[in-house]
């Protein structure tokens, strides 16, 4: 739904600029020459800010819902720090143009958008809350059921190697959930996908 509040702006000045950099290019040089809403250069300038901006929204939009999604899934994430991202997402979307230099920005963080929120919602029935040892009920699960009963933290299975592998960052980097952790692979998952697919899909 989001991705079509740009589409139209997107398709008509890709096929004449073909790339932001250009467009960028061509804001500041009208910026100097733009004195009345008649003129061409004008009208042209306005166009181009209005696809900026809803670039800029649609990241935006973006970031919030995958910040929603790690606050209720997480839930002790703390909601100073998920305003806190919140904020430096909208400063750096709208008082910069940083986020414009990637062609397929609006492609990139759609896709990273649902890898993200289907990871989360799939975390959400695999790693339940209240329970004493989340990620063993997590690697359980993840277990083929016919294997589900051979799980054992003294195996050799990679659900066992990963669980280990778990309990030592955590306790390397200090980290007192689970939950946590997970959080920070599956990002980095959604992201790398979303980049991947968005950038050469």
């Amino acid at each position: 739904m989001g991705a079509l509040y740009t589409v139209g702006y997107h398709v008509k000045y890709e096929s004449y600029f073909f790339t932001h950099d250009r467009l960028i290019e061509l804001q500041l040089l009208l910026t100097n020459g733009c004195y009345t809403f008649t003129d061409l250069p004008c009208s042209l300038q306005m166009k181009i800010n209005v696809y900026f901006l809803r670039i800029k929204f649609l990241l935006v939009y973006y970031s919030l819902i995958v910040i929603s999604m790690i606050y209720t899934w997480h839930r002790t994430v703390s909601l100073l720090y998920c305003a806190i991202a919140m904020f430096i997402i909208i400063v750096i979307s709208f008082g910069t143009n940083l986020i414009l230099y990637s062609q397929n920005i609006v492609r990139i963080s759609s896709l990273t958008c649902n890898a993200l929120v289907t990871l989360f919602v799939s975390l959400e029935g695999l790693m339940p809350y209240g329970v004493d040892d989340p990620l063993h009920v997590f690697c359980e699960r993840i277990t083929y059921r016919n294997n589900r009963n051979n799980f054992s933290l003294d195996g050799q299975s990679r659900c066992t190697r990963f669980y280990h592998w778990v309990k030592a960052m955590k306790k390397q980097w200090n980290v007192k959930e689970d939950k946590l952790i997970i959080t920070f692979i599956a990002s980095v998952i959604g992201i790398v996908v979303g980049i991947i697919v968005g950038s050469y899909g």
